[in-house]
């Protein structure tokens, strides 16, 4: 093969000669530099010689019609910044020359296996296929002529100008870049590789209209006539996508050559394989129809009006291609061609351009095409500024064995209306998290897939928990997503993973992607994932070191939380910290449709999130759950189960459709409307998960739901916990909320409580059948008060507390009548060694006869009946010497509660109830002026129950030969900060009473509670 360099003969102006030297920059490591110009080499051999040409240009082709933009949801687009203009023509220059002239080369045409050059200030016309070149270097300017051409090199660099079309005047001819360079087993960047460095690549061709769609009638399995919702100029030969409309693993996208085109209507090649549902669905005051029901109101305005799960139809032919070669290279290791941008004096324009046969398996930095490092010094963190005019839109990318499009360390490009289809790892991917004012509209990802194991460079692209490979990967929130559809992902549709500072190359920047703002997220369908169809949580958290090529991107729980300006939330240590509500910023997802994913619609950990006017249906499990703190979920339109439903297609052993769980009511449902959501006795089911009402023994916080609807569905089963159930594991110990307040009354009357059917809460309880009668326990009248957040000198911590627990409820003569037991759990139902060992790890089963509580273990309460009589103990671990506790929903002269507690008669207890500060209950313990303020009681010691029974709330008795202390609990104490209070805040709903008991000789004076309890220790009681 020939190896010689060509370079035409220089022009009049002045040409300079230096060595030929790229420093490469890959996302592996390394820098990048804008290469100097080679010396002139003329060849005497291995090329075309002739009169050939005059050497005139081609004339530039005629005006095509402008792309037309990405389709959005009937009536519901997402309105994104405006696009960057296309860059002004340039008029081709008087001496520019054509490839196929010999006097362009001095003589000879360069021939295969040739490497050319051309310099600085040489214009050439690409009029004629190229030879197949070893490496094309292009310092001045290589611009395709109006017909149908080739390019063939191993690879391509570009400092000058490589165009194709014009923004005025796209290309409509057929032009066709392959890139051959053999597989150079080190990553060097250059074999396949097109890449600008400092130069311009400018691509514009006309693209088919438009480049995707979504079907208007169904289409059946072995169906060729596919009917759209728009007409198109289609073609025959086009290739084009069917979406699947089923759960991941039912169907997947399916590839077809259109045979006819007329108007809407498109014949295939080939009928298609499995069924793609193609109607609209409306909401109607009976379920869902396939007819608009003029008479139906959402509870508010404004709401979805549809539910649209038409498959999503894309084109991926387009007149300019950039290939890598079909070779064995490609076939046994996904050697594909990559196109590379460095440096900020770029300029790259592509427009309705085909990548196939591209990304280069399991080598970092070779994308299909990908920006990096434009924004940022990788060796200071120093920012070198936003780019500008930087866009890829109308194009498709296919077929690629390393994710899609690619932006590394770099800001302000314009991803628009593109098409990732058939990717190995995430399609669009923002690589370090410092990636910033992109806009992500109107683009479709389909078949998102797992590298092969010895190509998978990052875990998050291989299987992780209720993860994978994306049609998003978005790691930095200041970036605009509108209008987008992701589907088929062995992940999720779009994954937001916002770590706590940024990653890779780029760790010297000064940003916190975790508090950052987020910008605006709008109006996006995400369907068919194996996990959450959108999921915001799970972070990487080891790329942030000297050399981050060599970590797995593995993955933590963390929470978002947006401050104002980006700045870091910090604890008094200087510590990342989840809360700082002087500076958090509320953040909004408005519009996102979410169907048919395998692990429901979406999972969260964030705090103050207004999710706003969504479509969910037919979803594995839960549509809505995770950890948000402080949000709402206002006007949606969720559905259990639609009419694209076939039960011989739901998920084998998958969860039922339910709707939402709120962690704990820390969301508010506020005037959405739930279909079809059936209720399952035994199961989490219906429009209203409980299974999450776990931290508050009484749980409130539906005050904060309003203007619900539940039509032709249950609200929903009411969770028990493990041991008010018939089978549970002896492992599984915790306590589930004893009672839920109904404030609107979908259960029973409103305002009542639901609660299990059992007598600790229902005995002397006004109560009916909770909905389905029979079947979803009670809904008693109440008042009911909370028994809750357990601390003793056994198990001094305040928020795990995890001993056993037993509350016997009795008559009024002391008779027990009923009982409620929470076993041990984490770390206490096991031998100390073997909890050291095991630490509870999911997936290691301790030794025979121990027991670890896999979650939860922390959480035990009881709910008490206002006027009840309880007494608690702790089995196992004796009689307290210190304890805590609080009583919740307890705060008017009319909510009583009589209690006992174990303790330990051999010390003389003194105690004290607090109104409003549970955060410091215990210093009154240990500081006698604690117990001066106004909102604290110290209860008078007295020598019989019925003196306290008589009482009013004042008073205690300690029962030294039973090891009991009796107290009585009466909501008459005055409550510190009502004025200011806001109105169903947690302070408000709940107003916590806490009550102390301890020993008044041991502890007084002692300090803290830590020196309270080391002197406890040192008695040496057992």
């Amino acid at each position: 093969m020939n190896r010689d360099r060509y370079l035409p003969p220089p022009a009049s102006h002045h040409f300079i000669a230096a060595a030929f030297s790229i420093l490469l920059a890959s996302c592996g490591g390394g820098g990048g530099d804008e290469p100097t110009t080679p010396p002139p080499i003329q060849s005497d051999n291995g090329g075309d010689s002739g009169s050939g040409p005059a050497p005139a240009p081609v004339p530039a082709p005629a005006p095509a019609p402008a792309p037309a933009p990405a389709p959005a949801p009937d009536g519901n687009d997402g309105i994104a910044p405006p696009p960057p203009a296309p860059l002004p023509d340039t008029p081709l220059p008087a001496d520019a020359t054509n490839w196929s002239d010999p006097a362009t080369w001095g003589g000879r045409v360069p021939g295969d296996g040739a490497t050319v050059v051309i310099p600085a200030g040489k214009t050439i016309v690409l009029d004629t296929d190229t030879r197949k070149l070893a490496d094309l270097r292009i310092d001045g300017s290589l611009r395709f002529a109006d017909k149908d051409v080739s390019l063939t090199a191993g690879a391509i660099t570009v400092s000058g100008l490589l165009q194709a079309g014009t923004g005025t005047a796209p290309y409509t001819r057929r032009a066709t870049i392959t890139l051959t360079g053999a597989p150079s087993g080190s990553n060097d960047g250059v074999s396949r590789g097109l890449r600008v460095v400092g130069g311009k690549l400018l691509l514009y061709a006309a693209a088919p209209q438009p480049a995707w769609t979504k079907l208007n009638a169904h289409a059946a399995a072995g169906a060729r006539q596919l009917t759209l919702k728009q007409s198109v100029n289609w073609k025959p030969g086009d290739q084009i996508i069917v979406a699947p409309t089923d759960h991941y693993g039912v169907s997947e996208t399916e590839l077809r050559a259109v045979s006819t085109v007329s108007g809407s209507s498109v014949t295939l090649g080939s009928g298609l394989n499995k069924f793609h549902w193609g109607r609209l669905q409306y909401p109607t005051d009976t379920g869902l129809s396939l007819t608009q029901d003029s008479d139906y109101r959402p509870p508010a305005t404004p709401a979805p009006a549809q539910l649209d799960e038409r498959a999503a139809v894309g084109n991926l032919s387009r007149r300019i291609v950039i290939q890598g070669a079909d070779d064995d290279a490609w076939r046994n290791q996904g050697h594909g061609a990559h196109v590379m941008v460095m440096g900020l004096k770029s300029k790259v324009q592509v427009d309705g351009v085909e990548f196939r046969r591209a990304g280069q398996a399991g080598q970092l930095g070779r994308y299909p095409i990908h920006w990096h490092l434009l924004s940022y010094d990788p060796g200071t963190g120093a920012f070198l500024g936003d780019t500008t005019e930087h866009y890829v839109r109308n194009s498709a990318i296919w077929n690629s064995a390393n994710r899609c499009v690619v932006l590394h360390a770099t800001n302000g490009v314009s991803v628009q209306n593109n098409i990732c289809y058939d990717i190995k790892g995430h399609a669009f991917f923002l690589e370090d998290a410092v990636e910033r004012r992109n806009v992500f509209d109107g683009n479709l990802a389909l078949k998102m897939r797992m590298p092969q194991e010895r190509h998978l460079m990052k875990v998050h692209e291989g299987e992780p928990y209720q993860a994978g490979p994306s049609g998003f990967w978005m790691t930095n929130p200041d970036n605009v997503m509108v209008n987008n559809h992701a589907g088929d992902a062995h992940g999720n549709g779009i994954w937001m993973a916002y770590p706590l500072r940024p990653l890779g190359l780029s760790r010297k920047v000064s940003t916190w992607p975790r508090y950052t703002p987020l910008a605006q997220i709008e109006n996006n369908t995400v369907h068919t994932s194996r996990g959450p169809g959108m999921l915001l949580e799970w972070v990487p958290v080891d790329d942030n070191v000297p050399n981050p090529e060599t970590t797995p991107g593995s993955l933590a729980s963390q929470r978002y939380v947006p401050m104002r300006n980006g700045k870091p939330c910090l604890d008094g240590g200087g510590n990342p910290y989840d809360f700082c509500p002087n500076d958090q910023l509320r953040l909004t997802i408005k519009r996102t449709t979410s169907f048919k994913n395998n692990d429901g619609a979406y999972r969260n950990r964030v705090t103050d999130p207004d999710y706003l006017e969504w479509a969910v249906a037919d979803n594995v499990g839960l549509a809505f759950g995770g950890a948000a703190m402080n949000g709402t979920i206002q006007r949606g339109l969720m559905v259990g189960t639609s009419l694209n439903h076939d039960p011989n297609k739901y998920p084998a052993g998958a969860d039922l459709p339910a709707g939402l769980a709120t962690y704990h009511s820390m969301v508010s449902v506020i005037a959405n409307t739930f279909i079809e959501f059936p209720f399952v006795e035994g199961k989490t089911s219906g429009a209203f998960s409980a299974e999450d009402y776990y931290t508050a023994a009484v749980e409130r916080g539906k005050a904060r739901n309003r203007s619900n609807r539940v039509i032709s569905g249950s609200a929903g089963y009411r969770n028990l916990q493990p041991g008010l159930t018939d089978n549970h594991l002896p492992s599984e110990n915790w306590a589930l909320a004893g009672a839920v307040w109904d404030t609107e009354g979908f259960w029973g009357p409103k305002n009542w409580y639901t609660v299990p059917n059992t007598p600790f809460l229902t005995i002397g309880a006004n109560c009916q059948d909770a909905k389905p009668a029979g079947r979803n326990g009670k809904t008693c009248q109440g008042n009911y008060h909370g028994v809750e957040s357990i601390q003793t000198d056994f198990d001094p911590s305040r928020f795990e507390f995890a001993a056993a627990i037993h509350a016997s409820r009795q008559d009024n003569n002391g008779n027990e009548i009923a009982t409620w037991r929470v076993e041990n759990g984490y770390n206490h139902y096991v031998k100390p060694e073997v909890a050291q060992r095991y630490a509870c790890t999911p997936g290691v089963t301790p030794p025979s006869g121990n027991y670890c509580s896999w979650k939860l273990g922390h959480m035990r309460h009881f709910a008490a009946l206002s006027g009840g009589r309880y007494a608690l103990s702790f089995p196992g671990w004796g009689p307290a010497k210190w304890l805590a506790l609080n009583i919740t929903n307890a705060a008017t002269p009319s909510d009583t509660v009589l209690m006992s507690v174990a303790f330990d008669g051999r010390l003389t207890a003194a105690a004290y109830t607090v109104a409003g500060s549970q955060w410091d209950r215990e210093q009154g313990s240990f500081d006698p002026n604690y117990l001066k303020r106004t909102n604290v009681r110290t209860l008078t010691p007295v020598s019989s129950l019925a003196a306290v029974q008589s009482g009013n709330g004042e008073k205690f008795w300690q029962d030294k030969a039973n090891n009991r202390v009796w107290f009585k609990h009466v909501g008459n104490m005055p409550f510190p900060g009502l004025d200011g209070m806001e109105a169903n805040s947690d302070d408000d709903l709940y107003r916590v009473y806490s009550a102390v008991v301890y020993p008044k000789d041991t502890c007084t004076g002692a300090g803290s509670l830590p020196a309270c309890l080391d002197r406890i220790e040192r008695l040496g009681l057992k």
